[in-house]
C-alpha cells in the first residue's frame, strides 16, 4: 500500500490534478520483500525507485561496513540484492537502464566505485556532493564508460549558500541569487571534472 501512496497516480475523484514524483527513494533494509512492491509499482506506472545502499554520512561505515564471515559488508550485501530485483527484463528500459537504481555516498568512492562495475544497467544517485565533503572527481566516478547512469546530488551545499562568505559578498541577503550562483558553481566544477 505505501508503494501505490507514493507512485501511483490517484484515482479519487478532486485529486486527478496531484502531481506524484518521477521517482523516490526507498530505504532497502527490509530486504527483498520491502523493495520488490515498490518497484513493481513503479515499473507500473512508468517511474522509478531509488533504494539507499550506502549512505554518505561520515558513521555510516560503522553499520555499512560491517562485514559477514566471508567478509562481504552489509552494503554490498544489499546491493547484491537491489542489482537482482533491477536486472528484471521489465525493469529495464530503452536506454539499458533500470528503473530502480541505488542510492550510493560519493564520500566513499573508492570501496562503493566497484558497485558500479558489477551493476552496470542501474543509475546510481550520489549523495554527499558538496557539504559532506565528496568532490565531483569522486561522484564521476560512478559514471558507466558511456559517460552515463549516475545523478549528483547537491542539497545543503544548495539550499544554504546563502549562509556562505563567497555568495554573501556577491549577493549580499539576496538568497535567490546565492542559490542561483551555487547552482551554476556546482554545474562548471562538475563538468571540469568531467572532461
Amino acid at each position: 500500500i505505501y508503494a501505490f501512496a507514493h507512485l501511483q497516480n490517484p484515482e479519487f475523484v478532486g485529486l486527478e490534478n496531484i502531481i506524484t514524483p518521477d521517482a523516490i527513494t526507498i530505504n532497502g533494509f527490509a530486504g527483498e520483500d520491502g523493495i520488490v512492491p515498490f518497484a513493481d509499482v513503479a515499473t507500473e506506472q512508468g517511474k522509478g525507485i531509488f533504494v539507499w545502499v550506502r549512505a554518505s554520512n561520515p558513521s555510516a561505515a560503522e553499520i555499512q561496513d560491517f562485514a559477514d564471515g566471508d567478509g562481504v559488508r552489509m552494503y554490498q550485501k544489499l546491493a547484491e540484492v537491489v542489482g537482482r530485483i533491477a536486472d528484471k527484463p521489465e525493469s529495464i528500459g530503452s536506454s539499458g537502464y533500470s528503473n530502480v537504481g541505488m542510492v550510493i555516498g560519493g564520500t566513499a568512492p573508492e570501496e562503493s566505485a566497484l558497485l558500479r562495475e558489477k551493476y552496470s544497467k542501474v543509475w546510481i544517485l550520489v549523495p554527499g556532493y558538496g557539504s559532506q565533503g565528496a568532490t565531483a572527481a569522486d561522484c564521476l566516478r560512478f559514471r558507466n564508460p558511456d559517460g552515463m547512469g549516475v545523478l549528483i546530488n547537491s542539497s545543503r551545499s544548495i539550499i544554504y549558500a546563502y549562509e556562505k562568505p563567497q555568495y554573501i559578498e556577491q549577493f549580499g541577503d539576496d538568497w535567490e541569487k546565492c542559490i542561483e550562483q551555487a547552482v551554476i558553481d556546482a554545474k562548471v566544477e562538475i563538468a571540469k571534472a568531467a572532461q
